[in-house]
């Protein structure tokens, strides 16, 4: 839960910057109006948003404007905790980062803005979309963490806008039981739900829409960049393949069919795979059958262990053809993402599905993907196992 937040004008930094082993600080993050550093503060390491100063970029008066909208959005998260009767709508706020304190600072006539936030210790989920231990089970619980987080604001009274969901802000937090939270950060263009016209977010991650002309706030736009976001967790691949205008990537939207993989692909390989099996046990029984011939004073001992050879080599070929079978389980469900992330990214934004509803489907999904995937690698481990003991001649 969100802490009360700390607002307050301070002379000198209560914090201290750590640095690296060439004495530089750590910065984990940079965007338009701030540069984000790792501290400690009270004690603990957080993560401290800095303004940057002034420039042709970014005014003053647009840095100030930006820093109070997301210290006002971290309190409109907090008071509306207190009127949410529903325990499962609070713990969804629990995806959204906590902000411990905001200050503000003058040093030699330099005013700074500053968030103290929670720490993503595990850093954000761009870091983690290459890696090989960021398997699809937890790709999928970040989705379904994000769409928590999105869903509770949506629904809040006055529903709010993040405005700029992308991997770069989701940052992993590890607890002290090893457990995994990602979290939604960086709200500064973050606002309710309204008539106003603006352009906000990242172009790759924007409705194409609103690429070329200035569209109404609305909770949609989070839908959007949220699909996009899908696909290129599912892909590992920046969205757009190198696309970066809006004509491109619009066109690309309107072809958006990724990885779908249609009931006749899946037959057909299938197919294959029961033929090569069915290859594979005549080879090794004819090679038996051979190695016995030459054998034949020791008949009755070498035929005894030809015959568990075979029993072992069936149960692995059983094991092959189930694993291949949840194969297709996992295949289906790639597909069935697909289709979720082409939802989330449909032009008529009345057709895309509420953060709600985003949230039955990537749980729903989650239990029958994490079972299947962790019984299709323990079945894995042992065929290589038994290719390993047993298949050698």
């Amino acid at each position: 839960m969100h802490r009360n937040i700390k607002e307050e004008a301070i002379t000198k930094k209560p914090y201290v910057y750590l640095v690296d082993k060439n004495k530089n600080r750590k910065t984990l993050g940079k965007g338009t109006y701030a540069v984000t550093y790792l501290v400690k503060y009270n004690g603990k390491k957080v993560a401290a948003k800095e303004s940057i100063d002034p420039n042709p970029k970014a005014s003053f008066e647009d840095i100030q404007k930006s820093f109070f909208r997301e210290t006002q959005t971290y309190q409109k998260f907090k008071d509306s905790l207190s009127t949410i009767a529903d325990d499962n709508k609070k713990e969804a706020s629990q995806y959204l980062i906590q902000n411990l304190a905001s200050l503000t600072f003058n040093i030699n006539g330099s005013t700074r803005f500053v968030q103290i936030l929670e720490f993503g210790d595990q850093g954000n989920v761009r870091d983690w979309i290459k890696r090989n231990d960021y398997t699809w089970p937890m790709r999928h619980e970040t989705l379904r963490q994000v769409a928590m987080g999105l869903s509770y604001m949506h629904g809040l009274k006055k529903p709010m806008v993040h405005g700029d969901i992308k991997p770069e802000n989701v940052v992993r937090i590890c607890d002290e039981n090893g457990i995994l939270t990602d979290k939604i950060i960086d709200f500064g263009f973050t606002k309710e739900v309204d008539h106003e016209t603006d352009q906000c977010g990242s172009p790759m991650y924007s409705d194409p829409q609103q690429l070329t002309v200035t569209m109404p706030r609305s909770t949609e736009l989070d839908i959007w960049s949220f699909g996009v976001m899908l696909s290129e967790l599912f892909n590992r691949e920046t969205p757009y393949k190198g696309k970066t205008t809006a004509k491109g990537i619009r066109d690309f939207l309107f072809a958006l069919n990724i990885n779908k993989i249609t009931d006749e692909q899946i037959a057909i390989a299938k197919s294959e795979f029961d033929e090569a099996c069915k290859q594979f046990k005549e080879t090794a029984k004819n090679i038996s059958m051979t190695d016995s011939e030459e054998t034949i004073s020791s008949s009755d001992e070498y035929i005894s262990d030809s015959s568990e050879n075979l029993t072992q080599l069936n149960i692995m070929f059983d094991r092959l053809k189930n694993a291949a079978k949840n194969e297709k389980k996992v295949r289906d469900e790639t597909a069935k993402a697909t289709i979720l992330s082409q939802w989330c990214c449909m032009f008529d934004r009345d057709k895309r599905p509420t953060g709600a509803e985003l949230c039955v489907a990537l749980s729903h999904e989650a239990h029958k993907i994490s079972k299947s995937l962790k019984k299709k690698a323990e079945e894995n481990d042992e065929i290589i196992h038994t290719m390993r003991t047993n298949l050698v001649y």
